[in-house]
């Protein structure tokens, strides 16, 4: 299992710039902002498979907003500038997000969906399946939300990106269960800085797109070796049963 995971890190640690530039996006795009998981020590997830063992637990999931930005367009969370110069509200500061967190194929579940309120307050709506944050301003206490600066991309695309908050994902017990966090309304402005008022509507007229992003966790099955192990106990254990039942 640690082999496989290892390999799938380095495998989407070599596609994830791709991901991060491509990602359902037109070749025209020029701000792109994806919704994704991350599981601890990996990189982010728009869209992949990880095999995991039977009910494993993932915990501190982080459910991330990740912006990319295409020349001559330019950052809207990275936009350091003061909307008022009488009012110290940084321009690109989250001022509120909301999404859902779904789970669907399998048994699957996920569980402790916490939004990240640093910088702000809980949002409308919030509860164990939508995370929500909303901020009225520096001058109230609630500053918004900042982001992290990932660097430049090979192709001179730039990407930023900024935790919303986290989630513990269960794998199914057979099969396999996708998880996926979605932009709550995408007819309404769930997603704004002070400087912007609807980041979805800002993507869209940049030739972008705001998109939800997947993360779908498949049960490993047992290697043929491990499962003639399995089965071997097991008939013992039936056999045992069989002598105690006939010796009483």
């Amino acid at each position: 299992m640690l082999r496989y995971r290892t390999t799938m890190k380095l495998l989407t640690g070599l596609f994830v710039a791709a991901i991060l530039t491509a990602s359902a996006t037109p070749a025209s795009a020029a701000i792109v902002y994806n919704l994704a998981f991350r599981l601890p020590g990996e990189v982010a997830s728009f869209d992949s498979r990880i095999t995991a063992d039977a009910g494993e637990t993932f915990s501190g999931v982080e459910i991330l907003l990740i912006e990319t930005v295409d020349s001559p367009s330019e950052s809207i969370l990275g936009n350091d500038s003061l909307v008022d110069a009488f009012v110290p509200n940084r321009f690109g500061n989250l001022t509120a997000f909301k999404a859902s967190v779904e789970a669907s194929g399998s048994d699957g579940d996920f569980s402790s969906l916490s939004s990240n309120l640093d910088g702000g307050n809980p949002g409308p709506g919030l509860n164990d399946r939508t995370i929500s944050f909303l901020a009225i301003g520096a001058g109230l206490g609630s500053a918004g939300k900042t982001s992290v600066a990932l660097g430049v991309l090979p192709n001179g695309k730039t990407a930023r990106e900024a935790v919303l908050g986290t989630v513990t994902l269960i794998a199914p017990t057979a099969g396999e269960t996708t998880f996926s966090v979605n932009d709550f309304s995408s007819v309404s402005s769930d997603f704004g800085t002070f400087g912007i008022g609807s980041l979805e509507i800002a993507s869209r007229d940049s030739g972008g797109s705001f998109n939800n992003g997947s993360l779908t966790l498949v049960t490993a099955i047992p290697e043929p070796s491990s499962l003639a192990f399995l089965m071997a106990v097991g008939t013992i254990c039936v056999a045992r049963r069989r002598q105690r039942r006939i010796v009483s």
